[in-house]
């Protein structure tokens, strides 16, 4: 007599969906490695980790909508063996510099031989890595110039509390009193570009427009990211005090916060101005 059937369904070994979705995978472990950095960092921090332990909200937000257009894209990844092995190997390094331009690397490739919204996803995925490379070695390349136009701009603004202000590079404070030393994770030229970068996520992932809307609001979005981050490092230079508090886990965890909710305003204005089909 003849076997029944078995109505289980076939079960996939791990080796057989790692292959599947390889492509995947890598870009995962890229930024993972990239972000691992950053995290060890804010853990063996004397200040303690804020919320987020030292990652940008704006990365987040881009990892998990790079993620998900990838991911529910109908058509496989493309594949290439002389690609996938440098860059996995690449991928074994703990250096976050590494990591990132590898993902720039393996992402690009993905945005040439991709369509539809599995491009916009590596898209981000490159965005992710060319903004977070900038911040690891650009920043530390032009840190003098960024940090002491910032400082001047800082000084400008703590005029209007201060009645003297002293100025010299990096240094910023009032006359004879405390003085704050900016640095380059401070610079507003680290954080616009991450920022511009979510708020791309954000449209791409509930199918928002890219047009001159998106343009002028984004560049709205950066104007007020940074005036205020003028503002907040304006407050943390008038006094010790005031450097404490803002600087604190507290004050971090506020400024987080208020440049996410710049963002996903921004981008809800944008998805919002999208006309939908009716339908009958």
């Amino acid at each position: 007599m003849p076997r029944p059937r078995s109505s289980s369904k076939s079960v996939v070994s791990p080796l057989n969906w790692l292959s599947a979705h390889l492509p995947l995978v890598i870009l995962a472990g890229l930024t993972l490695n990239g972000l691992a950095v950053v995290v060890a960092g804010a853990l063996k921090s004397a200040a303690g980790p804020s919320m987020l332990f030292g990652l940008s909200p704006f990365q987040l937000v881009t990892v998990l909508a790079a993620v998900a257009l990838v991911a529910r894209g109908k058509a496989s990844l493309p594949r290439n063996a002389w690609l996938e092995a440098p860059v996995i190997l690449l991928a074994l390094i703990p250096s976050s510099a590494v990591a990132w331009g590898a993902l720039m690397l393996y992402a690009g490739f993905l945005v040439w031989k991709t369509r539809g919204g599995q491009r916009i996803g590596a898209a981000l995925f490159a965005g992710l890595a060319a903004t977070s490379l900038w911040s690891a070695v650009g920043m530390s390349w032009l840190a003098g110039p960024i940090t002491t136009a910032e400082a001047l701009m800082v000084a400008n603004f703590l005029s209007f509390a201060v009645p003297e202000v002293a100025w010299s590079g990096n240094v910023v404070g009032p006359e004879g009193g405390f003085r704050l030393i900016l640095l380059p994770a401070c610079a507003s030229a680290d954080m616009v570009p991450k920022a511009l970068v979510a708020l791309a996520a954000l449209v791409a992932f509930f199918d928002g427009a890219y047009d001159r809307r998106f343009v002028n609001l984004a560049a709205i979005t950066a104007i007020l990211l940074v005036i205020g981050n003028w503002i907040r490092l304006a407050a943390m230079a008038v006094s010790y005090e005031h450097y404490e508090l803002i600087h604190c886990p507290l004050g971090a965890n506020i400024f987080d916060l208020y440049q996410t909710v710049l963002i996903v305003a921004a981008a809800y204005m944008l998805i919002g101005q999208v006309e939908r089909p009716r339908h009958a």
